[in-house]
């Protein structure tokens, strides 16, 4: 069974329910009822919050010197924590754990910045802004 959800013209197709873990489903419903009852007026401030989060969670990852510093001490991880794949908020919370299974498909270069970028980049995506 497949679940497929529209918001104001937009398709979500869920994929079998099954696959879909009980919080995120929640969210998601949570998401649809706030879209129906908002205006057009409404969701595009939202998209445009959105974005500006978008780019300030960029210019604090670019910035950010992770040789030196805990980035899972930062305001901005707080911030993008609830968006975070779990294997990214455990190779950040438990770096000697998980290191290898979260970081291994970056490419050369500081991986925890690409870690977030490439995680900035989808929730940019999941969010509709691209």
């Amino acid at each position: 069974m497949a679940v497929c959800l529209s918001l104001a013209g937009f398709f979500l197709s869920c994929g079998p329910i099954c696959a879909v873990d009980e919080q995120e489903r929640d969210s998601l419903q949570s998401e649809v009822q706030q879209l129906r009852t908002m205006s057009p007026e409404e969701v595009r401030i939202r998209q445009d919050q959105r974005r500006k989060r978008i780019e300030d969670w960029r210019t604090a990852i670019r910035t950010f010197d992770f040789s030196a510093n805990k980035f899972a001490s930062t305001d901005t991880y707080s911030e993008m924590k609830p968006h975070l794949q779990p294997d990214v908020v455990r190779a950040f919370e438990f770096p000697f754990v998980v290191e290898i299974e979260a970081f291994s498909r970056i490419r050369g270069g500081s991986r925890p910045k690409y870690t977030l970028l490439d995680e900035v980049g989808r929730i940019e995506k999941e969010w509709g802004l691209v």
